[in-house]
């Protein structure tokens, strides 16, 4: 028995070497762009509070859309073998809002919402001279906070955080500026039941 899980595991391990072994360098890349949270307060609520609660949150926040804000990400190819590249990539954006909402209007309401991801990337490219377009997908984990806060009533503020896996399919362009630095543009759609995102963003990539 002993002998069968020795040849398996040498099976899969000597493969796994000569693929790292005839893999193309690293890269860095540091991106920025624009991020639409697709879920609304409504929903958001059930998911993040309890059950029920969402029509009773959006009430009281006078919101119905997180809406879009800024965001910030880096990745590191660690594994790249002809046109496909596997990234780890890390990610966060936040939103503030202040809102008074129509049934108390006699109260402030101080809003946060933010996101950090953790995940890995698959990126297929199509190797051009100058410019080479890629299509992708992925996993990551959400790590998604909540908070309102009414500045009236502290003793009514709540906050909450859900932890989320969510897949991801993308698509863009590279464009090469020189043997060791290129700039991408990419769009990419977050996907979860009821916390999906549309993401826009540009950056650099670096080839030590």
């Amino acid at each position: 028995m002993k002998t069968v899980f020795s040849i398996i595991v040498m099976l899969i391990f000597i493969p796994c070497l000569n693929i790292f072994a005839h893999a193309e360098k690293h890269q860095f890349t540091i991106s920025v762009g624009y991020v639409q949270p697709l879920f609304n307060i409504k929903k958001m609520g059930n998911e993040f509070f309890a059950p029920g609660i969402g029509q009773e949150w959006e009430d009281i926040i006078g919101l119905k859309q997180v809406g879009g804000t800024y965001f910030i990400s880096g990745s590191f190819g660690f594994v790249k073998i002809k046109n496909i590249t596997l990234e780890a990539e890390a990610s966060y954006w936040q939103k503030k809002i202040m809102t008074k909402p129509e049934s108390y209007d006699f109260i402030d309401v101080r809003n946060f919402f933010s996101d950090i991801s953790l995940g890995v990337n698959g990126i297929w490219k199509l190797k051009r001279k100058m410019m080479n377009p890629f299509l992708g997908g992925g996993i990551s984990f959400h790590f998604l906070k909540a908070e309102i806060n009414p500045v009236q009533y502290p003793e009514l503020s709540r906050s909450a955080s859900k932890n989320k896996i969510m897949l991801s399919v993308l698509g863009g362009s590279e464009f090469i500026l020189s043997k060791k630095l290129s700039m991408h543009v990419s769009a990419r759609f977050d996907i979860h039941a009821n916390l999906n995102q549309w993401k826009l963003h540009a950056g650099l990539a670096y080839y030590p």
